[in-house]
């Protein structure tokens, strides 16, 4: 069922109840959809916090200079990552669209 928002304001217990019995909810602004309305379905299972404790394990020279060197050097060869803060930063373009719109506002 599609239903405009002004009227599922005042229908909202019945749309809870239509979602509970199945049916598919769906929301509309001016008459084009826009959200649905679904079923809560709770996350299964409890966490554990923790459960990795000893399955991670760093080496003693983690944080060396050299294994910092090491990484240094691949992040700087690697597309992946932004250059770093003494690169210049690159701004992308407008759009013209925006461009426009404010070429608009001046012209008033």
């Amino acid at each position: 069922m599609q239903i405009n928002m002004l009227e599922a304001k005042s229908r909202l217990s019945q749309l809870v109840q239509a979602v509970l019995e199945g049916e598919e909810v769906i929301l509309a602004r001016n008459g084009e959809p826009v959200a649905r309305i679904t079923r809560y379905v709770p996350v299964e299972g409890k966490r554990n916090p923790g459960a990795l404790k000893d399955a991670i394990r760093l080496v003693a020279d983690w944080d060396s200079p050299a294994v910092n060197r090491r990484l240094d050097a691949a992040m700087a060869s690697s597309a992946v990552f932004p250059p770093g803060p003494d690169a210049p930063l690159v701004r992308e373009p407008r759009s013209s669209y925006r461009i426009a719109k404010r070429a608009r506002r001046r012209a008033r």
